[in-house]
């Protein structure tokens, strides 16, 4: 049996292949455009923040959990595959990507759940990277959205040992059935890990108060927490606004609300500060970002540290993913961590 012991968080989630142009323009309906080019990689909001925080913290520190195709051997004609096997040895080859990344990275993986190609691609991202470094992202689920609260109530073990810690963190988005979330958020709670929600993938009028009850940490983007405040946070007052509206509805006291280039307004119980984002001379590529920041985050967390102290480390790991094309994740020494 694999050695848990230095597990400190544990990230349920969807593994995706990113198909990723760039830099392109970005059309409207019925035109077309020649140039960029096609790259190839790991993505996936949650598998994403897995691989980050091992690029921070070391290997065998963090569990990835989730579904997707296993590696098969196929039968072959002439030394090819053909036909149907043909099919399933290019969806298989594609699923391994993202968790190739995450095994070379230290990332635990005791808990994937690997599954035959029966006609459902693994997960999948299409992103259109303008000449100004930002994108368009269209995910297509896959075998993601068969990830269940079974597979998360199987890897009970593995939150156990994370909380055994005292430490322990579950980086949680939304990009996984509600039943899933919630699963793994009383998993959390049950076992004393910290809960911190990403609500990337929330969708207008989705109703998801019973796990905002059991969050510690909510980090939204501007967009998001208008979805569940009806605040635009602008400024000192919407984000104390905003976190007042959280904190009567759910009982959430710890709000970090992101604003893209600008920074990062914090609101608890001791007020709100901004942290202001890293200027950069120029912005490559902003895929990643939020899940990097996420992961530096969460990693200062795990390792002790108070949201004051944390987020400074992730705000600068978040302006140095802006500099970088597709998903690189920040390490520590190029962070001056």
């Amino acid at each position: 049996m694999t050695n848990w012991s230095k597990v400190v968080a544990v990230v349920p989630g969807g593994s995706n292949t990113d198909l990723v142009a760039g830099p392109v323009k970005l059309v409207g309906p019925g035109e077309l455009a020649l140039g960029g080019r096609l790259m190839i990689g790991p993505g996936g909001k949650s598998r994403n923040v897995a691989q980050m925080m091992a690029a921070w913290l070391g290997p065998g520190r963090v569990a990835f959990l989730g579904r997707t195709l296993a590696a098969e051997k196929f039968g072959e004609l002439d030394g090819r595959p053909a036909g149907a096997e043909l099919d399933k040895y290019v969806y298989s080859l594609l699923a391994q990507v993202p968790m190739a990344a995450l095994e070379r990275a230290g990332v635990v993986t005791d808990f994937v759940r690997r599954v035959s190609f029966a006609g459902t691609a693994g997960g999948a991202a299409a992103i259109l990277v303008n000449a100004e470094g930002e994108n368009t992202i269209y995910v297509l689920p896959g075998v993601n959205a068969e990830f269940s609260a079974a597979d998360v109530e199987a890897a009970a073990e593995i939150f156990a040992a994370a909380g055994r810690t005292g430490r322990g963190v579950l980086p949680l988005a939304l990009e996984i059935p509600p039943a899933t979330a919630l699963t793994a958020a009383r998993l959390a709670r049950r076992y004393g890990l910290k809960v911190v929600l990403d609500p990337g993938g929330l969708s207008q009028g989705q109703e998801c108060g019973e796990l905002l009850r059991l969050v510690d940490v909510l980090k939204p983007n501007e967009h998001e927490a208008q979805m569940l405040t009806g605040m635009a946070v602008t400024d000192e007052r919407s984000a104390l606004e905003a976190a007042r509206i959280l904190r009567e509805r759910h009982g959430l006291d710890q709000l970090v609300t992101t604003c893209g280039p600008r920074g990062v307004w914090v609101v608890d119980r001791r007020g709100a500060r901004f942290h202001a984002a890293l200027p950069l001379a120029r912005v490559v590529d902003t895929t990643g970002c939020g899940d990097q920041f996420m992961a530096v985050l969460c990693a200062g967390l795990a390792e002790g540290l108070s949201l004051d102290e944390a987020i400074p480390q992730a705000v600068r790991a978040a302006g140095l993913q802006a500099g970088r094309p597709g998903i690189q994740p920040v390490t520590r020494a190029e962070a001056g961590v």
